[in-house]
C-alpha cells in the first residue's frame, strides 16, 4: 500500500465549480497538467472520484456519466472518462498508478490517501504498444485518433519503467526518454504538436453529450466526423513520423523486458 499526500488547489480553474457541484460527495482529485498548471489545447482531464462505500450503485453510475459530461463539454476529443473507486477498495487496489496523482490536487474530500496496488504496466503497455502499430500502418485523419495516438505515445515512457520496477510520473519518464529508444524524437515532435493544439470547439457536439445518458457510447463517432486534422498540425508531422512512432513503442516493449 502507498500512502500520497495532495495539497488543495492554490488557483482558480473554470472546471473546478462544475465538478464540485457534480461529484457531491466522497473525494474527488484532479491530476495530470490541469493540476501542475502545464495545461495546453491537448490535454486531457484528469480525474478521480473515491466515493464512500454506502453510496448506491444508481448514485454512482449517474455522478460517473455527469462527471464524464463535463470533460466531453470542455475537451470533445477526451478519450478516457474519470477513474473511479470506493474508499475501501482503492486500499486493497487502485485503478491508477499511485505516481500519476503524485502533483494532484484535491478538490473535496481527504488529502491523505493510501492506495494500494496497480499492475505492474506491462500488460497496458502491450495493449499501447499494438494500438501504435495498428495506427501507424494506417494514419488518422481526424484530430480524435491523432489524439489519441499522440496520448499514447506520451504514456509508453511511464509505462516501460514501471514494467522495471522503476516508478516515475509521465513528465519524469518522458526526461529519460532517451533511455528506452534512439528514436526518441518522436517525442519531441508529439511534444511540439502538442504545444500548437487548439481544443476545439462544437456547440453541436456539447448539445449531445448534454442530451445522451451515455456519453462515452457517442463522442468517438461524433469526434471522428467532426474534426479534421488542421493543415498547421498534419505539416508538422513528417512523412517518417508513423513509422518512426512504431518504432519507439516496439523499443519500449524491448526495453521493459531487458
Amino acid at each position: 500500500m502507498v500512502r500520497v499526500k495532495l495539497k488543495r488547489p492554490d488557483f482558480e480553474h473554470q472546471l473546478f465549480p462544475e465538478l464540485l457541484k457534480t461529484a457531491g460527495a466522497g473525494t474527488l482529485i484532479v491530476f495530470g497538467s490541469v493540476a501542475d498548471r502545464t495545461e495546453t489545447g491537448f490535454s486531457d482531464v484528469d480525474l478521480l472520484w473515491i466515493y464512500p462505500d454506502d453510496l448506491p450503485k444508481r448514485y454512482i453510475t449517474s455522478t460517473y456519466m455527469r462527471l464524464s459530461k463535463v470533460i466531453l463539454k470542455y475537451d470533445h476529443l477526451q478519450h478516457h472518462g474519470p477513474f473511479i473507486a470506493s474508499e475501501t477498495s482503492i486500499k486493497v487496489k487502485s485503478p491508477l498508478p499511485p505516481e500519476a496523482i503524485k502533483n494532484g490536487v484535491v478538490l473535496r474530500g481527504k488529502s491523505i490517501l493510501e492506495m494500494g496496488g496497480w499492475s505492474d504496466g506491462r500488460d497496458v503497455l502491450v495493449r499501447l504498444v499494438n494500438s501504435v502499430k495498428r495506427l501507424s500502418d494506417s494514419p488518422p485523419n481526424n484530430l480524435y485518433d491523432l489524439k489519441s495516438f499522440m496520448s499514447w505515445l506520451f504514456l509508453i515512457p511511464t509505462l516501460s519503467f514501471r514494467a522495471r520496477g522503476v516508478y516515475l510520473t509521465k513528465p519524469e519518464a518522458i526526461y529519460r526518454v532517451r533511455e528506452i529508444s534512439d528514436h526518441w524524437h518522436v517525442i519531441e515532435i508529439a511534444s511540439d504538436i502538442r504545444k500548437k493544439w487548439i481544443r476545439p470547439r462544437s456547440l453541436l457536439f456539447s448539445t449531445a453529450i448534454t442530451l445522451t445518458p451515455n456519453p462515452w457510447r457517442i463522442n468517438n463517432h461524433l469526434a471522428r466526423i467532426m474534426f479534421r486534422i488542421p493543415e498547421q498540425i498534419r505539416g508538422m508531422i513528417p512523412d517518417d513520423f508513423w513509422e518512426e512512432a512504431n518504432g519507439f513503442a516496439q523499443d519500449a516493449l524491448r526495453f521493459a523486458d531487458r
